[in-house]
Order: C-alpha cells, then sequence, then structure tokens
C-alpha cells in the first residue's frame, strides 16, 4: 500500500469493496487496515483518494456517532455542529481503527478531520450509499469494465 499509486489504491478499492453493486465495509476496513499499517503518510493520502461517501459508510459501519449532548444524532434532525462530537465504537477492531484514521486526519489534515466527524454524525447514509455506488460504477466504466 506504501508503494501504490492513487490509481492502484482506488481500483484495488473499486474492484474489491463491493458485490453485486452492493458496499461490503469488511473489504474496506481490510484495505484501511493496509493503509493504516502502511503508515500516516498513506492514509492521510486516502482521505483524498478516496470517495468522501465511502468515508461516511465506513465510518458509521464502525461506530454509532451522536452530538454535543451525547444523544444520537439522527439523519432528519437539524443539529448544528460545534465540533463536540462522540462514537461508541461497535468492537475493538473498530475503535483501533477508528483511533487510527481520526487521529491521522487531525494531526495531517484538520479540515479532513472535522469532515469526517461532522459528515459520519450528519450525513444521510442512503445517500452516501448510492452516491459512492455511482462513482465506483463510472470509475470501473472509464477502465472498460462491463
Amino acid at each position: 500500500m506504501e508503494f501504490a499509486t492513487a490509481e492502484q489504491r482506488i481500483a484495488a478499492v473499486d474492484l474489491d469493496c463491493w458485490r453485486d453493486g452492493r458496499f461490503s465495509p469488511s473489504r474496506l476496513f481490510e484495505w484501511l487496515d493496509a493503509m493504516i499499517e502502511a503508515g500516516p503518510a498513506t492514509l492521510a493520502a486516502a482521505f483524498d483518494e478516496l470517495d468522501p461517501e465511502l468515508w461516511v459508510l465506513a465510518l458509521r459501519a464502525m461506530a454509532d456517532f451522536s452530538g454535543p449532548t451525547g444523544e444520537a444524532i439522527g439523519e432528519d434532525d437539524e443539529a448544528s455542529f460545534d465540533g463536540i462530537v462522540s462514537y461508541v465504537a461497535r468492537s475493538d477492531d473498530d475503535e483501533r481503527r477508528l483511533q487510527a484514521i481520526l487521529g491521522t486526519a487531525l494531526q495531517h489534515s484538520p479540515s479532513h478531520y472535522w469532515w469526517l466527524v461532522g459528515a459520519a454524525a450528519w450525513e444521510s447514509g442512503a445517500a452516501a450509499a448510492d452516491e459512492a455506488a455511482r462513482w465506483q460504477q463510472g470509475r470501473l466504466a472509464d477502465l472498460g469494465f462491463p
């Protein structure tokens, strides 16, 4: 992963993390773990390389995010984002992965950090899934895949 180009990382995720048009978070987690292992520079590059919608889907699959009061934020809530977001990881592996992703984002690209936690708390999961599928299908079509 450390020596892969951006195009190679994107193609790997596009080809491996989708089955019959449906996103597979567990497959993405394996790629994210490889990026984490490759080091902060590789993971930080992935913030720009991977579709933002994939990050939303991945973070939501790893944890329940909440707003300033600790109450779960629903997709239709009009809560204001003030930078105080907490989460409850679904597993120890998810906690470790989230710490690496969010820690790298905060240290190497604070704007990505704030976008990631905000999007995970308030973006629509259904809309993110639809948009991610459109991007993935378009890229594969551009590469000549049916």
